[in-house]
């Protein structure tokens, strides 16, 4: 995991720039778009407008085919890329409780970093998540032309 945000370099941290270094390092990884009728095209995930899905509708879409992992992970809201609010540590048997009694809404960029077992979670505010799980062996890429 070290590997992946060493490779974020002076980008803000977020969604958009974890994304972009899953990309460069080769990890596959599948961004799933709600249904959202204000995009060029509206298709996607459920019936409900993106927007209008309620924070526990939300939440159990995102982890509906991966589930929460058990032990300690980093929940960072949207507040904590704009105010410095300091990141959520929290656990995956707890998560879903955890999240609802937090402020704000999930409708916004959220990631969810665990701590023991390789994977990154993020909501993307345009209406779009996924679920990026690294390998157990570190990365390691071919010298970029």
């Amino acid at each position: 995991m070290r590997a992946l945000f060493a490779d974020l370099g002076a980008a803000p941290f977020g969604p958009d720039s974890i994304t972009a270094a899953a990309t460069r390092a080769g990890l596959p990884f599948d961004f799933v778009l709600f249904y959202n009728p204000w995009r060029a095209a509206p298709e996607g995930k459920g019936k409900k407008p993106f927007e209008e899905l309620s924070k526990a509708e939300l939440f159990d879409s995102v982890f509906e085919d991966h589930p929460p992992t058990p032990g300690p992970l980093w929940y960072l809201p949207d507040d904590c890329f704009w105010s410095r609010r300091e990141p959520y540590l929290t656990s995956g048997e707890t998560l879903r409780e955890f999240v609802m009694g937090c402020r704000g809404d999930l409708a916004q960029d959220a990631l969810f970093i665990w701590t023991e077992t390789p994977r990154v979670s993020l909501i993307h505010h345009e209406g779009g998540y996924t679920h990026i799980f690294l390998p157990d062996v570190p990365l390691t890429r071919a010298p970029q032309p």
